[in-house]
């Protein structure tokens, strides 16, 4: 869990410093996500309580899978402000980047019930993908 708080701060960090302003959409988005953010505590909590526990693995997936996409959310917003074409490219290819871990966050939901240990995998792996910020735009 503190992994994922990490990446989602440094990641969050990032993508505030690439805004030219906070305009009233900013404002909300970032709140949402701030939001989704902190029930992370609550369900790592009940999840680390009870490992093993269908409903913990499937709350647990559910709110980092809300968080990603509200973070998403906040992240298009970026990319449409922007007036930096470098700022613009990245966050287009981020937000690319973020919906195959929304499928899978998703996907651990029900998998916590069919089999937990591939809930867990979902959940251990996922945090990879986004350890390491994208700073570089590759030309395609």
């Amino acid at each position: 869990t503190f992994v994922v708080v990490g990446i989602l701060w440094a990641n969050h960090h990032y993508l505030i410093f690439t805004l030219p302003k906070a305009d009233r959409a900013t404002v909300w988005l970032n709140n949402n996500a701030l939001f989704w953010i902190t029930l992370i505590p609550i369900v790592a909590r009940f999840f680390g309580q009870h490992p093993f526990s269908p409903r913990a693995a499937a709350s647990y997936a559910f709110v980092i899978m809300t968080c990603t996409v509200s973070f998403s959310l906040l992240r298009r917003h970026a990319a449409k402000i922007s007036r930096n074409e470098f700022h613009r490219s990245l966050h287009r290819r981020v937000f690319r980047r973020i919906w195959p871990a929304v499928a899978v966050y998703a996907a651990a939901i029900p998998l916590a019930f069919l089999d937990i240990r591939l809930a867990w995998v979902c959940l251990v792996v996922l945090p990879a993908l986004f350890f390491l910020p994208i700073t570089r735009v590759t030309q395609s």
